[in-house]
């Protein structure tokens, strides 16, 4: 498949309606997206961008078994609070996150990062750093790929669209899991392919009714699932809206990549480095953590996940 239709396709799968958020006056509608996990210490600093969802507290049980002297900031977009709508260009997050950190370290060299979603955003990030001469000592892209791969690579539409529909199942099944509770992947899975020619808002409701079936969100009421459902629809889209810059980044990945890969994509057998080596001038370092995607910062997996950001930020604070 050409890689223009391919875009085409992503876009036609995330499809939205909304206007982009406005600032209220003259003020900035990122100044609530940086929010301290855990604000002691006296190390530098890390910063991590959000998922798909928009929701930092998945951050926390990790951000307070790294180290009681590091700091960890974690970024969340605007529009999560329901006060305005959410952004629709990952270069717009990424610029207003780089203003939000620069107010809590004004200077370089930074150690950042992001999951999934998140770590475009960071790449976005760092890319804007450097060109205006700072330094990035570590960029950690926690199971992202470089969304040009799914153009790149001669994936069909029925692979992309189901990649998209596996996404929305395993989402809600680990959240279910989560809580104890059992979730038919499969069925959710069926379900979801049964509206797959419907819009993104038809496909949204629907996965609203399966986290209500499993029990998921019975304290959330749907003006918060709605919420929810639009910074997760607009995150989605401004990936697949996404340009790299042409010019590789000057700084080193690296790539925290999931050897539970439940995705039909399957990329590290075609991609190892989740399509990263040619956007970089540097090695990119991959390290493989026994985890899938969803379960990253969470659970047994996530002491695993800890000490390692520990030790990669240990050793960028190295001279």
């Amino acid at each position: 498949m050409a890689p223009d239709a391919t875009k085409d396709l992503l876009l036609a799968l995330l499809r939205q309606q909304e206007t982009p958020a406005e600032a209220k006056g003259d003020a900035d509608p990122f100044d609530g997206s940086l929010v301290r996990l855990q604000p002691a210490g006296k190390k530098r600093p890390f910063f991590c961008v959000h998922p798909a969802s928009g929701t930092v507290g998945v951050f926390l049980e990790v951000a307070q078994m790294i180290d009681p002297e590091r700091p960890f900031f974690a970024f969340q977009p605007p529009g999560v609070d329901g006060e305005c709508d959410p952004f629709f260009d990952l270069r717009v997050l990424a610029s207003g996150y780089v203003r939000q950190m620069r107010k809590v370290q004004p200077k370089g060299p930074y150690t950042f990062g992001g999951w999934s979603v998140g770590g475009l955003i960071a790449f976005q990030m760092a890319h804007e750093l450097r060109a205006s001469g700072e330094e990035v000592d570590l960029l950690v892209l926690c199971d992202t790929a470089n969304s040009e791969v799914f153009t790149a690579l001669p994936y069909t539409r029925q692979e992309i669209a189901k990649f998209v529909h596996q996404q929305m199942a395993l989402m809600v099944a680990h959240l279910a899991q989560q809580r104890g509770m059992v979730f038919d992947v499969t069925g959710a899975l069926d379900r979801i392919e049964a509206v797959k020619q419907r819009s993104l808002r038809s496909r949204a409701e629907l996965i609203f009714e399966l986290l209500q079936e499993a029990g998921v969100f019975r304290s959330l009421d749907k003006r918060l699932f709605d919420v929810f459902r639009k910074v997760f629809r607009a995150n989605l889209v401004a990936v697949a809206r996404y340009d790299a810059p042409a010019e590789p980044l000057d700084a080193t990945i690296t790539l925290l990549r999931c050897e539970n890969e439940e995705f039909v994509l399957k990329l590290a057998e075609v991609t190892p480095s989740y399509g990263w080596a040619p956007k970089t001038t540097r090695p990119v370092d991959v390290i493989d953590m026994p985890s899938h995607h969803y379960a990253l910062f969470h659970g047994d997996v996530a002491p695993i996940t800890a000490r390692t950001l520990r030790s990669l930020l240990d050793a960028a604070d190295r001279p």
